[in-house]
């Protein structure tokens, strides 16, 4: 009977090799998948973070697009008393050159010339904006190498900019992808973007009204 208790005690002092491989096999394979979720917890956030960065460099960018935009002036090119001459607004498809107020970070109060522009290089677009002081001869909308330049929007598959008129007769207005030599300023301006989405493009539109569009 003694020999007996002896070999129980003696078989449930411990655990056999068998139980101790398979104990730590099981314990290797949930620190694998532990690790295996901490790995992907943090390629989810990385991810997470640099999306929420690229929406809020959109945001920052449309608000800006939004607010000097708004504030064109409907300054005249060569205005005489005999004749009605154009406003000093340029628009086209890829490109939109106006006169509004200086940026925040421009403390000297002089009016500006802005260029908004489209620029596509490996099928990817981005939204550029340039601001220089204003010349005394307002026709003179070329480029200027010494102008500031701004990144507003990048990362995209391509945007055009429309321009609204209101139909003061009538009700309603009209689109044009054009705004040229016109004796007002357009009363809406839209920026059409096709973001990329997968392996799609979805439009993303952007409208302005412009304050003082029907001032002369």
């Amino acid at each position: 009977m003694r020999a007996v208790r002896k070999c129980e005690r003696k078989h449930t002092a411990g655990f056999t090799l068998l139980e101790l491989v398979i104990a730590i096999s099981i314990l290797g394979l949930v620190v694998l998948m532990m690790a295996d979720g901490v790995q992907f917890a943090g390629a989810v956030w990385e991810r997470g973070s640099k999306a929420h960065a690229k929406i809020e460099d959109e945001l920052v960018g449309r608000n800006a697009f939004r607010r000097y935009v708004s504030q064109a002036l409907p300054l005249s090119v060569g205005r005489t008393r005999l004749t009605r001459s154009p406003v000093a607004f340029v628009g086209e498809r890829h490109q939109m050159r106006f006169v509004a107020p200086p940026p925040d970070h421009i403390e000297d109060g002089a009016l500006r010339l802005f260029d908004l522009r489209i620029e596509t290089s490996n099928d990817t677009s981005r939204l550029v904006m340039q601001t220089r002081p204003l010349q005394p001869d307002l026709s003179d909308f070329d480029q200027d190498a010494n102008a500031h330049e701004s990144l507003l929007q990048s990362d995209f598959a391509d945007a055009v900019f429309s321009y609204f008129r209101v139909n003061l007769n009538q009700q309603g207005g009209e689109w044009f992808s054009e705004w040229k030599e016109q004796p007002d300023l357009p009363s809406l301006v839209k920026l059409t973007f096709e973001q990329r989405a997968a392996d799609r493009t979805v439009p993303s539109v952007v409208f302005v009204k412009i304050h003082r569009s029907q001032e002369r």
